[in-house]
């Protein structure tokens, strides 16, 4: 079964929740993290090399102030991880907050900051799983 969400934008997410696929227990995804969460803080600290941000997002088309437009950057680091890309999904999650937070020009490691990332990776990791799609659509990701 397909359920498709309108974001902003012209584009959309589709829930996919086919046989081939099942979505994962909220357990199954507990678990999980619990293994990918050293690695995501790694990646977070700045421990491990980042890959420069390849996800072809029309940035100049984003407005700042839309939180629509920033849910949908949220939606594209959602897919990276689930695909997994976690190395894409951190270098897109922290380009994606410093393009619409801000207090961005402190880019420093703090540890609030490196605490908030982390908890918003796994925000976005333990939501169903969406796929990005263009169309229609109105669902929005943790903030």
């Amino acid at each position: 079964m397909r359920k498709v969400r309108r974001l902003s934008a012209g584009m959309a997410i589709v829930v996919d929740q086919s046989a081939k696929e099942p979505l994962w227990t909220g357990q199954e995804i507990e678990k999980f993290w619990v293994i990918l969460q050293p690695y995501m803080e790694r990646l977070i600290r700045g421990q491990l090399p980042l890959p420069e941000c390849v996800v072809d997002l029309e940035w100049c088309k984003f407005d700042r102030s839309s939180h629509k437009d920033r849910q949908t950057c949220l939606c594209c680091v959602q897919e990276l991880m689930w695909n997994g890309k976690y190395s894409e999904a951190t270098a897109l999650l922290k380009k994606t907050l410093n393009f619409y937070d801000a207090d961005a020009s402190n880019k420093g490691a703090r540890p609030d900051r490196i605490e908030r990332e982390l908890q918003l990776m796994r925000s976005l990791f333990a939501n169903q799983r969406f796929h990005r799609v263009y169309g229609q659509s109105d669902h929005f990701l943790p903030d």
